[in-house]
């Protein structure tokens, strides 16, 4: 049929996409003809040529589109799809030369014929005030032309494709390419050579019907189930193979008292807990109307019997935020929770009985999603439930190493007697075997599509043995056409996506939703939808395609302009939902493909920071990519302004995602930098130097931390600017032992602070305010004013608590208990715990490493250097994989005095030579006199080493001194007194830095 939908008014409203076979048949000789045979007799040999085309072609199903002269177009699959066009027509084409050699006449007849199969466009088309029906336009309609006049008088060419679709029952012979005009590249050419004479047997038949092994599995498991012993498969096989007839068998012969199926989607892979968040929703009855307090109530009325209010409250972040809300701190914290809830709603369910819980296309999931699905199976294994996994991709490591009791069952193609047992069922045995065989042979053992053949023929015996599918593309165009007028509804439901509800379609179609209700209600009888209830008088359904590849059928059968309408239309209704049923993915997708990208951006642009507000950074970085494929189809105005908050967005979850030196994030920042001086925005480029300086510091690279910093400082005079940049300039210089110059810049940072202060009122950067007091307190540290540095971090930490920002106390927290450790505080073992608990859950990886270097720092002077030295190692892997090369320095000046603690002194000097290899290599000098101070430790415990380690003494004293490191200088000038306790100048320099306040 031809679709003639309402919507924009454009010439293409009435033509649509459809794979055809398409036979161009041209009259050898007709200039010839013409010459030598009487008009009339030349009209009567033409038209009965012409006629018994289309009597040759109709009774293949083919369908005449144009006669011109001596030349006809005939195409198969149009108006309505059937299968098997390609067998068809060349069928056809082989009835055509036989009836011409048969037509009498006063001379010999013959045609050349080129059949080429492939995507075009037909329909009606508007010529002005005309109306052409059955127009058609596509390369195949030009491959056939050329096909057909390369061909030899009496025969036929065919393409690759139309070989490829063609029966075992015909042979071909293979010409090789062909250059043919208007195709850039040769076309491998075919010619029809005839029917075969061998008979096509069934081939490969195994004596097993049905999946006996399988379903023998799944019912053992079963049994397990049964007598409280939890069991976790995963099912895996291509498309079609039969993963979900298996499952809907065992549920069905087994009856389990309880099952829950999750259904993952194609169209939701980068939105967080998709599957369990629709199941939820069908579960309390929550309608995309409603809005956050019926969606709490709905969600408490439900599951406020099974679950505490804690875990109420995480299902209300996630399914209905309210103002203010903040739910877990972390990416990793929510997903705890949310294995927390799953854990207790099948504990609940399974005292009941035995459970049977599904997971559908686990292809299809989000990365949250298989977070919490690894760690919820393990646990359901102990429980009395059956957890079913079905994908089309073989498991990963990660999964079998998280899942442990997995259980993996691959499943293969049916064998031929399987197939045909298969086929009758399907067909209600109404199939002769010949049919029953060819439908076989086409299936190749994929349950999908010997399924699918076997109900269409049935539906259809007159089309007989040419009825069988070619392709599962024209067999799924053919179940949407045999809807007839309800194809209308089904092609409009394809837009949506792979679910849809009532008020949706309505507002698509531009119909009343009790005419929507009734027209999918319909469609459903015909097979092609099936429904998902929900639960609970206020519950609502939604539907899906019985088969996502017929909604792509559906789909790509619409031309551009009527498929951007509809997709605007999906956008509006989806945009104007409440914000608490917002899902701006899906109005991203939609407005993407309604053509409007500026929209699909901004859309964009929200999916993400709603994921980075949920902790899924991993999707949001995908919504940011999607959104940065757009850039170049925005109005150039606007691009810039579009670009600058998605590479903010992009750096942001790949900073938590990866670490903070990670090469994306870097990326990002730096184009925030670039953009942020074209378009003279001081607030944003402030905001990316600080990201720039961030990953140059943990990276190692100390100078270009500094550049950002004057960069900032020469781009913009004011206040802020130049507090932000002097601070990233003293931090930078802090790791090269440049004490007194870094704490030069810090008090020109903290003076610009106190007149941004003043300019700012009651909205300064605090933050960064905080930052300075941190940094200047560990560089008082460092000169050896060991009073003024804790006072100075303890008030940092104090006014970062009362701020409320993770990632600023875990800055000040950071530095304070750096200070701890520099100064052997009696109180370091307990501030790296706490360090490491603020930490644990907040601020990403990064974090987390220096958090278990200070561990390991506390255990070693806590006399457990073993312990200290193995978490140290442990600690420096978890920098490097966040791309982090800071801190190499420190973290070898540890693990030498951990070796000195155990008294394994060969390995503490090549500790110490690897330390100062690093200190080379980046720059970072600040632990270097500690270093050496520790070498001559290491040195002095060996026998004959009194000198060198000596001289390891002094260049530690040389070192802390060049760089004013008064702390280090002292401690090591104490040491060297230990050595030579009568030297006066080692005493009087002592005496100078005492008088001065320093403590070691």
């Amino acid at each position: 049929m031809v679709l003639h939908p309402a919507g924009p008014n454009t010439d293409l409203g009435a033509m649509e996409h459809r794979h055809l076979t398409v036979m161009m048949v041209d009259l050898v000789g007709s200039t010839v003809l013409a010459q030598t045979l009487d008009p009339e007799d030349l009209l009567s040999t033409t038209l009965r040529y012409q006629k018994l085309v289309e009597h040759a072609t109709n009774a293949f199903g083919g369908s005449v589109l144009q006669i011109v002269g001596d030349g006809v177009l005939v195409v198969f699959g149009w108006p309505s799809s059937c299968e098997n066009n390609a067998e068809r027509a060349m069928r056809s084409a082989l009835r055509i030369h036989s009836d011409l050699a048969e037509l009498s006449g006063p001379t010999e007849l013959q045609c050349r014929i080129g059949i080429a199969s492939g995507v075009v466009l037909v329909g009606d088309i508007a010529l002005g005030s005309n109306i052409q029906p059955d127009a058609i336009f596509g390369s195949t309609l030009n491959l056939a032309a050329r096909l057909q006049a390369l061909a030899e008088p009496g025969g036929t060419l065919i393409s690759a494709a139309t070989r490829a679709l063609g029966g075992e029952q015909l042979e071909f012979d293979g010409l090789g390419a062909k250059s043919l005009a208007g195709f850039d590249r040769p076309v491998p050419v075919y010619r029809l050579a005839g029917e075969t004479r061998i008979q096509v047997l069934d081939k490969d038949r195994i004596p097993l019907i049905g999946r006996d092994a399988e379903r023998a599995q799944l019912h053992a498991a079963w049994s397990d189930v049964e007598t409280g012993k939890g069991r976790v498969i995963y099912l895996q096989g291509e498309a079609g193979i039969g993963k979900s007839h298996l499952i809907r068998d065992l549920r069905t012969s087994v009856g389990p008292q309880a099952w829950v199926t999750y259904h993952c989607s194609p169209f939701h892979v980068s939105s967080p807990f998709f599957p369990f968040i629709s199941q939820i929703e069908r579960w309390c009855g929550i309608l995309d109307s409603d809005d956050i307090a019926i969606r709490r109530n709905r969600m408490t009325e439900h599951l406020g019997n099974i679950l505490d209010d804690d875990q109420l409250g995480t299902l209300f972040f996630v399914l209905a935020p309210g103002p203010g809300d903040h739910g877990p701190a972390s990416e990793e914290a929510l997903r705890a929770e949310i294995v927390t809830i799953f854990r207790r709603v099948f504990e609940v369910l399974s005292r009941e009985g035995p459970v049977l819980v599904v997971v559908e296309d686990l292809q299809w999931a989000d990365p949250s999603t298989l977070s919490v699905l690894q760690a919820v199976a393990e646990h359901l294994s102990k429980l009395p439930v059956l957890l079913l996994l079905a994908g089309r991709n073989p498991v990963t490591r990660a999964m079998e190493e998280r899942i442990p009791s997995l259980q993996i069952t691959a499943l293969s193609p049916l064998d031929d007697d399987t197939a045909a047992v298969l086929a009758g069922a399907a067909s209600n045995a109404q199939l002769s075997d010949d049919t029953m065989a060819q439908i076989v042979t086409r299936g190749n053992g994929i349950p999908l599509f010997i399924k699918e053949c076997a109900t269409a023929m049935a539906a259809s015996p007159e089309r007989g043995l040419g009825a069988i599918p070619a392709t599962l593309h024209d067999l799924l165009a053919q179940q949407i056409d045999e809807v007839g007028e309800l194809r209308r509804t089904a092609v409009e439901a394809a837009v949506i996506g792979s679910t849809f509800g009532v008020p949706m379609m309505a507002h698509i179609s531009g119909i009343s939703e009790a005419e929507a209700d009734e027209a999918i209600h319909q469609l459903a009888s015909t097979g092609l939808l099936q429904h998902l209830p929900g639960t609970g008088k206020n519950a609502t359904g939604a539907w899906r395609f019985r088969h996502e590849l017929v909604r792509e059928a559906a789909y790509q059968s619409l031309v551009r302009d009527r498929r951007a309408h509809l997709h605007r239309r999906a956008a509006e209704a989806l945009n104007a939902q409440p914000e608490a049923a917002r899902k701006p993915e899906q109005i991203a997708r939609h407005w993407e493909l309604a053509g409007a990208p500026g929209k699909a951006v901004a859309a964009w642009i929200e999916a993400a920071r709603i994921n980075l507000r949920r902790h899924a950074n991993q999707e949001g970085a995908q919504h940011v990519r999607n959104g940065l494929r757009l850039l170049q189809k925005l109005p150039a105005e606007h691009r810039e302004e579009a670009e600058l908050s998605l590479q903010f967005l992009l750096a942001a979850a790949e900073r938590v995602r990866i670490g903070y030196g990670a090469d994306s994030a870097i990326s990002a920042f730096d184009r925030s930098f670039e953009l942020s001086k074209k378009l003279g925005d001081r607030r944003t480029l402030v905001r990316a130097g600080r990201g720039l300086f961030t990953a140059a510091m943990v990276k190692g690279d100390y100078r270009k931390a500094e550049h950002w910093g004057q960069a900032m400082i020469d781009a913009h005079d004011d206040h802020h600017t130049c507090m932000v940049g002097n601070y990233i300039r003293g931090s930078a210089l802090a790791p090269r032992g440049q004490f007194i110059a870094a704490a030069t810049a810090l008090e020109k940072a903290a003076l610009h602070a106190e007149a941004h202060a003043a300019e700012a009122g009651n909205d300064p950067d605090v933050a960064a305010m905080l930052q300075i007091e941190s940094m200047a307190a560990l560089v008082d540290s460092f000169l050896g004013k060991t009073e003024r540095a804790l006072a100075r971090a303890k008030s940092a930490v104090d006014a970062a608590g009362v701020l409320g920002q993770s990632l600023t106390v875990a800055n000040a927290m950071h530095w304070q208990t750096e200070i701890y450790m520099q100064t052997d505080h009696p109180d370091y073992p307990h501030m790296a715990k706490t360090f490491a608990k603020i930490v644990r859950d907040s601020v990403g990886p990064y974090y987390n490493a220096v958090a278990t270097a200070h561990l390991a720092g506390a255990s070693i002077r806590s006399g457990e250097p073993a312990k200290g030295v193995a978490l140290l190692q442990s600690a420096w892997e978890k920098m490097h994989a966040t791309g982090a090369k800071a801190a190499g320095v420190l973290v070898h000046t540890e693990l030498a005095r951990g070796f000195l603690a155990l008294g394994q002194i060969p390995q503490g000097l090549e500790a110490v030579d690897a330390g100062l290899r690093f200190a080379d290599q980046t720059g970072e000098r600040n632990y270097e006199a500690e270093l050496n101070r520790i070498r001559a430790a290491l040195l002095a415990k060996q026998e004959d080493a009194s000198d060198e380690a000596e001289a390891a003494c002094r260049t530690a004293i040389q070192v802390a001194r060049d760089q004013g490191a008064a702390l280090y200088e002292k401690r090591a000038l104490e040491d060297l007194a230990r050595l030579r306790p009568v030297d006066p100048e080692i005493a009087a320099r002592l005496a100078k830095l005492n008088d001065a306040g320093v403590s070691a």
